[in-house]
Parts: structure tokens; sequence; C-alpha cells
């Protein structure tokens, strides 16, 4: 478990006078808050042989010591070696809990001075309750409630992975909230062949709203004969994308529009029949 922005609780903190010729505590520490502690010790000794290094740890004040294994052995092999060091694994601890660095050493050790240094680390980074600021390059997080500060851009459609946000992650009401600016959207963007769009907007028009009652007639170019059931539709501009009236001709292949005088682009369509669209009007 890798210790990111630890706190120290003692740093550079000096003992000094310990006699370690049997086994002694060179520091005592009462914990403060819950967390995980690591603990430092260096001394000057007098060498030449095995030292023994471990923590006593009292569970809150009032509760049993407990030694915690496993103890560690380092051995100063030559005259001379006399500054030496120890360094315990993690400690998961609670307020209140005292601990004691314990060193047994050898006969010469009497008045043994030496340097402490104690690293914390709490367990804010493994509650799901808990803030956490200035977070990067974070490659999974779950049950995140607020997340600020996100800079503008910083979330792009190549961001996400492709089915990562699906129907079950979105608010109850997201459908609602995209329905509605679908609704919302003008039609005029929506007009592509054979759309909804289009035949909405067919629709709407009708039989189109202008001062002008202009009948217009469908017939075969071949014999002239009228043809029925046709569905006619008029546009107010040559790519046929603004609808203004539309309706189907009668038995006599009529239909009757209501528009205003100008250039109108009449469309025509029928299974069965190929029309040249549009045909090209004058309404006066």
């Amino acid at each position: 478990m890798a210790l990111t922005n630890p706190t120290f609780l003692a740093d550079g903190v000096t003992f000094a006078t310990k006699n370690i010729a049997t086994a002694a505590s060179v520091y005592e520490y009462t914990v403060a808050a819950d967390g995980i502690i690591y603990i430092s010790v260096a001394m000057t000794v007098a060498g030449n042989g095995d030292y023994i290094a471990y923590i006593t740890h009292k569970w809150l004040t009032a509760g049993s010591t407990y030694t915690v294994l496993p103890k560690t052995t380092g051995t100063s092999e030559a005259t001379g070696e006399t500054t030496i060091s120890f360094v315990s694994g993690a400690i998961i601890v609670k307020n209140t809990d005292v601990i004691n660095i314990m060193i047994d050493g050898l006969t010469g050790d009497t008045s043994v001075g030496g340097i402490v240094r104690i690293a914390y680390h709490n367990f804010s980074v493994f509650q799901s309750s808990d803030t956490v600021t200035n977070v990067t390059n974070v490659a999974t997080a779950a049950a995140v409630t607020t997340l600020n500060g996100i800079a503008n851009g910083a979330i792009t459609a190549a961001a996400i992975a492709t089915g990562a946000i699906d129907a079950d992650a979105l608010a109850t009401d997201a459908a609602d909230e995209i329905a509605d600016h679908v609704w919302d959207e003008a039609i005029a963007g929506h007009l592509g062949a054979g759309s909804t769009g289009l035949k909405l907007n067919t629709a709407a028009a009708a039989s189109g709203a202008g001062a002008i009652t202009w009948p217009y007639t469908l017939t075969s170019s071949v014999d002239a004969t009228p043809i029925a059931d046709a569905n006619v539709w008029v546009t107010s501009d040559l790519a046929g994308a603004v609808v203004i009236a539309s309706g189907t001709t009668n038995a006599l292949g009529v239909v009757t529009f209501y528009l205003d005088a100008g250039t109108v682009y009449i469309w025509r369509q029928k299974t069965g029949w190929d029309f040249t669209n549009p045909d090209t009007e004058v309404v006066s």
C-alpha cells in the first residue's frame, strides 16, 4: 500500500541515555487519531552484535498491551558500525492507543541516544464518505457523490469509453429532458427525406394558409387522363425543405391549395408513377 502525502506525527524527536542492554522502550507515543502509522528509529549504539527491534501496542489507554510481530533482528557486524536504524511495517491504530518502540541491545548499550520519526496516514483514502481534493489520474472511482472543479472541455466523447454510460446510469428524468429538447428543436433542421420531421411538417401544412385559392390538376403526360389519389405537396424552396401546403388529388386529379402569390414548387408522388419533381409554378 503506497503512503501518499503522509503526516508526520513525530519527526526528528530525540531520545537519550536509554539503557537497552536488555529490552527497553526508547520512545512512547500516544495515538491521537484513528489511522495507520509507520515508525522509523535511528540510534548510536556500541555495535558488533545483534540488535532486536519491535513494537508494543496497547489497545486504547486502558487496554491490553501486545507485542507486534515479527520482531526485527539486525546485526552490527563490525566494530565501528555503531549507527543503525529500524523501520516498522504498517500498524493500524485507534485514538488513545499507546505505542512503544522496543530495542534489545548489547551489554555495552547502557546509555543510547537516537531519533524517531512516525508517519501517519488516515483512513480517508479508503472511506466513501470523505472529501478528496486535487486528485489526478484516477483509474477507478465508485459511488462518487460530488465532483467539482472540472475544467471546461475536460470531458469529451473521446474520453468516455463506448458503453460506459447506459440507460441505468441516467437519472430517472433524463429521458424527459432529452425528449423536451428534441420536441423544442426547430423543425426546419429535421426535414430529411423519409423523416418524421418531414411527415409532421407536411401534415401541418395541410392545404395551405394563403389568400389565393389555387387548384392544381395532375394528369398523365401520356394520355392526359387524371391521376387520382396522388400525394402532392408545395414548397417555397427549390430544395423542397419548406413545405407550405399538401393534399391528395381527387378523382379528377385535382387538389386545391390556399397559397400566396409567387413562385412555388410542386412535388408529386404515387406508387407506380414516375414524376419529374419539382414542377415550378407561379401563383397569381
